[in-house]
């Protein structure tokens, strides 16, 4: 495999940093076995990398804290400047494509005359050519592939003129809509920037960038301040938790404990958690002794909520592997789970009346509603899909803890429930724009989806009554109105 040679000293120089400083920061990046005093041969994939973590942490002043939030939305933002690039060399192809038709229809009547003048070049290119070696030369003459190109154009007018305006057309209509995803995707850019910058803003409760400061997320003794703090049960806000690969760490009174093995933890997960609001979410409880933590309490919540970020990766954007899941994973999740580990999140009266409904062995499913506005912006609400079996049927309730928006109701029988579920399930957190006026104005969704209306919140009263007749009845008239 190809090497790149890596220099620390003369890295060190470029940025103008302090070696010291720097090496303590790059012997945490595990992927290579980096060397300060000789020059470092690493793969590509590897310098890569490296690089890459050593320009972010330098930008982040080696602060490891906002390095775990900043690191991976500069990846989705270096990602989608990638698509941009990659937009940019299609929208050429296309309007070259546009541009070559029109300039072929224009010519009209001399396409006859120049066909022949093309034939009778590329002829005399191949009488050039010895007959051993003519198609390898032949594919190496620039010349004649362009003039191979050129006829295959006219040859395309002058037998079927129809043809090459459908492919005008076409071409036209593919540059509309690859202009559509490239502002799409500018607006996320944007945001991703003002998130980055947003980021860099954040104080540090690491004053001096020195060795101690560069390696907290090591196991390690207490540090100052730290000894004299007595085994202990604490209660930790979700925005003072970072996730890692494989662990995560947490800030207590604005020191930075060590970190905590989490199988199911990914760093990625921490630019999914600046879109979420954490509403009702109970507190993350830890068992701790000193800076050391010996056992997360309520772990089931915890696995929760990365069960539920996870879920938004990849349509936020964000560089990882993983892919849609079934909603089976979701299997034990019903009432009695939401009430030993998550009692607060159904406290709305209409939350807590739809749980009510649900059958005690149905499973309630957790969807982070995935909101994508015209101007990009996004962010992800809690909502929930209730199960509500009505005679040989069941009724779908999707409702949000967000108290101005609406229920929407859905059916299905008894035998297509789950793929009904699953369906209704990656129609919410998928990319779609606006997605409950696009479920209400297009009745081909309405039907893929088994849509049956919609319940606004007025009074709790009128509500419930609502509810309970669209469950009660077997069909309705999709509802098609805003």
């Amino acid at each position: 495999m190809e090497t790149v040679v890596f220099d620390f000293y003369k890295y060190a120089q470029t940025k103008l940093c302090a070696e010291d400083q720097l090496y303590v920061w790059a012997r945490q990046f595990k992927t290579a076995n980096i060397s300060r005093v000789k020059v470092n041969n690493l793969s590509q994939p590897e310098y890569e990398r490296l690089i890459e973590y050593l320009e972010v942490g330098i930008t982040c002043q080696f602060n490891p804290v906002r390095f775990e939030i900043y690191l991976p939305l500069h990846q989705a933002l270096t990602n989608a400047q990638r698509r941009a690039d990659h937009y940019a060399v299609e929208k050429k192809q296309y309007i070259d494509t546009i541009v070559k038709c029109d300039t072929t229809l224009i010519q009209g009547d001399d396409i006859p005359a120049q066909l022949a003048e093309i034939i009778r070049k590329i002829t005399e290119l191949q009488g050039q050519c010895t007959s051993k070696k003519m198609h390898a030369q032949l594919r190496a003459n620039s010349n004649y592939q362009a003039l191979k190109k050129e006829r295959v154009w006219l040859e395309l007018y002058q037998f079927s003129p129809e043809n090459l305006v459908k492919k005008r057309d076409m071409a036209a209509e593919y540059l509309y809509h690859l202009e559509s995803r490239e502002q799409l995707l500018v607006s996320r850019m944007k945001a991703l920037e003002v998130k980055c910058e947003e980021i860099l803003k954040i104080s540090s409760h690491y004053k001096t960038p020195s060795a101690v400061a560069l390696m907290p997320l090591r196991p390690g003794p207490p540090g100052p301040g730290t000894s004299d703090l007595p085994n202990q049960t604490i209660q930790v806000e979700w925005q003072d938790l970072y996730f890692g690969d494989g662990s995560f760490l947490v800030k207590y009174r604005g020191i930075a404990l060590n970190s905590c093995l989490l199988p199911e933890s990914r760093r990625f997960l921490n630019a999914i958690k600046v879109h979420y609001k954490f509403r009702n979410a109970p507190l993350l409880q830890l068992l701790i002794n000193g800076r050391t933590i010996l056992r997360v309490i309520n772990k089931e919540v915890i696995l929760f909520y990365v069960k539920f970020l996870t879920d938004s990766c990849s349509r936020l954007e964000i560089d990882s592997d993983i892919r849609p899941r079934s909603i089976s994973r979701f299997a034990r999740y019903n009432k009695s789970y939401y009430q030993t580990h998550l009692p607060n999140l159904f406290q709305s009266r209409c939350l807590h009346y739809l749980c009510q409904l649900t059958a005690a062995d149905s499973f309630i499913i957790p969807t982070p509603e995935l909101v994508i506005t015209t101007n990009g912006t996004t962010s992800i609400d809690d909502s929930f899909l209730f199960p509500i079996k009505s005679h040989q049927r069941y009724f779908i309730a999707w409702e949000s803890t967000e108290e101005s928006k609406a229920t929407y109701l859905f059916q299905a029988s008894a035998n297509g429930l789950l793929s009904t579920l699953q369906l209704i399930y990656d129609y919410l957190v998928g990319p779609t724009v606006n997605k409950r006026e696009t479920l209400i104005f297009s009745p081909v969704l309405q039907r893929q989806l088994g849509f049956v209306t919609r319940v606004k919140h007025t009074s709790f009263t009128d509500w419930k009554a609502e509810v309970h007749i669209c469950c009660s009845v077997r069909t309705r008239v999709p509802h098609t109105t805003v």
